[in-house]
């Protein structure tokens, strides 16, 4: 399990965010990292539940995820993980930079995807691991910490709720449609002649009555 630590206030970032000024990138900030798997593919991980939480259950690529960032926290002590979350398809990392970094957090997440590749090749995945370049999200305001730590812990049971809810929409879904085409085509109206013989039938819509030639 990757080492988490839980900033305290005056290792916060003090100054207002900046995206253009210069060096940002290698100065304290706590970032949000998401890395997309190519073509949202469920590399990582298939998505469980234990019966009282959902859990992803990692693929040997989604436990080389883990290897990597307890390798990028030996090559870059700056940083720490405030939270992490290898989803099937995608994987989240909360990054807190503690001190100016002589590299910027975009190179040193660059070299963690490409360790990430580099050790899915030895698994044998010789395609493309990820989708593209990772998203960022940096923490701009008071109260923004939280509300991302809690947000990559909730992720798979977010997913777990939405996959039940999918389910459940398309069991009514098919349900509905099974109901109208039955109320639709199962009233057959005929006429049956004197001997029994069937004189004419066919499938009308229901409020349709058919009536003798």
């Amino acid at each position: 399990m990757p080492i988490t630590h839980s900033p305290t206030p005056s290792t916060l970032p003090t100054k207002p965010f900046t995206w253009l000024q210069p060096g940002t990138w290698r100065n304290p900030c706590i970032v949000h990292v998401t890395m997309v798997a190519n073509g949202r593919r469920a590399l990582f991980g298939t998505l469980t539940h234990n019966g009282t939480n959902a859990e992803v259950e990692k693929t040997s690529i989604g436990w080389a995820l883990i290897h990597q960032q307890q390798r990028m926290l030996q090559f870059c002590p700056e940083i720490k993980i405030l939270a992490d979350k290898v989803m099937p398809d995608h994987h989240h990392i909360v990054l807190h930079v503690t001190r100016t970094m002589p590299r910027s957090i975009k190179e040193v997440l660059r070299g963690y995807m490409q360790g990430c590749k580099a050790e899915a090749r030895t698994l044998g995945f010789t395609e493309t691991l990820y989708d593209g370049p990772p998203y960022y999200r940096v923490l701009t305001h008071k109260g923004q910490l939280h509300a991302m730590i809690e947000y990559v812990k909730a992720n798979a049971e977010r997913a777990w709720q939405r996959k039940l809810h999918q389910t459940s929409s398309d069991c009514i879904g098919r349900l509905r449609s099974w109901h109208w085409s039955l109320r639709r085509w199962a009233t057959i109206s005929c006429w049956i002649g004197p001997t029994g013989s069937l004189w004419r039938y066919r499938a009308v819509p229901v409020k349709t009555r058919c009536r003798a030639a």
